[in-house]
């Protein structure tokens, strides 16, 4: 008997998720992790502000950050968030533990550091997976680039997207379970003289912040829960509108309940006769 077959499992498998939200400097990344209940932050980069949330020490070296993570892993709290600010942090620790025994010319020749960063980071989303394992949602950001993306269909165009290496970028895509762009609505705006000529055209915030969760070709994003986008995220509580989607789009809806069908006499025994023998099989 296979015991490959016994094992087989039905349903969904749904755990905490692991969200990695990204966006331009200042527009509101570290705002959203703070106001997700219950959340710890372990801190990259100086980018708290005025804001009050639970944060670890700032890891100075990639050792001390595994370290960090792997007692978040292990050790009895009450936290049900880890927030990871940010992942750029995170990819400078990994190129300068690289370097320790490597100058950072041999680094960059021929791509082989950061090909040799992405099985560090591997190591890294194996640590997330592990606080992940205790029921804790995991949170990232990362700051963001303009790039130009191949497409064999529409060919070049610009997009938004994690400003990471390549590689580093393959192996977080492939572990999160959601990637959002944080985007502030921009308005056009022309400043300068009345005359044509002197005048510029800019553009102003309205202060509107919203997350972009779908690849719609100007982003890259996308999520394994099937939410829309927008979401737009308030002042005063960012995470509000992201939480209920994602609990909407968790909750088991019950199937729709069909009427059974007629079947005459003759039918039915039609049936029993074909499946009888497969049964005595």
């Amino acid at each position: 008997m296979s015991t490959i077959l016994s094992q087989i499992e039905t349903g969904r498998k749904i755990g905490p998720p692991r969200g990695v939200i990204f966006g331009h400097p200042k527009s509101g990344k570290t705002t959203l992790l703070a106001s997700i209940p219950g959340i710890v932050v372990v801190p990259l980069e100086d980018g708290q502000g005025t804001l009050d949330y639970p944060r670890t020490p700032q890891p100075e070296t990639y050792d001390a950050f595994m370290l960090t993570l792997k007692e978040l892993a292990i050790t009895k709290h009450g936290y049900k968030a880890v927030g990871i600010d940010g992942l750029n942090g995170v990819e400078e620790l990994i190129w300068r533990w690289i370097c320790t025994d490597n100058d950072w010319v041999a680094f960059h020749a021929y791509g082989r550091g950061p090909r040799q960063a992405a099985v560090l980071w591997q190591d890294v989303c194996k640590a997330l997976n592990a606080i992940r394992a205790r029921g804790i949602a995991i949170w990232c950001a990362a700051h963001s680039k303009d790039e130009n993306a191949e497409d064999v269909t529409v060919g070049t165009y610009r997009r938004v997207s994690p400003a990471l290496d390549k590689h580093a970028l393959g192996v977080v895509a492939k572990w999160s379970d959601l990637i959002g762009c944080i985007e502030i609505e921009r308005m056009a705006k022309e400043v300068g003289g009345k005359e044509p000529a002197t005048k510029t055209r800019t553009s102003r915030t309205t202060g509107v912040r919203r997350l972009i969760v779908e690849d719609d070709g100007a982003h890259m994003a996308g999520n394994r829960y099937g939410l829309g986008s927008p979401i737009e995220l308030p002042e005063e509580n960012p995470y509000g509108p992201l939480r209920a989607a994602l609990r909407a789009s968790i909750a088991v809806k019950p199937a729709p309940v069909s009427e059974p069908e007629e079947t005459n006499a003759d039918e039915q025994a039609s049936a029993t006769e074909e499946v009888a023998p497969q049964e005595a099989a």
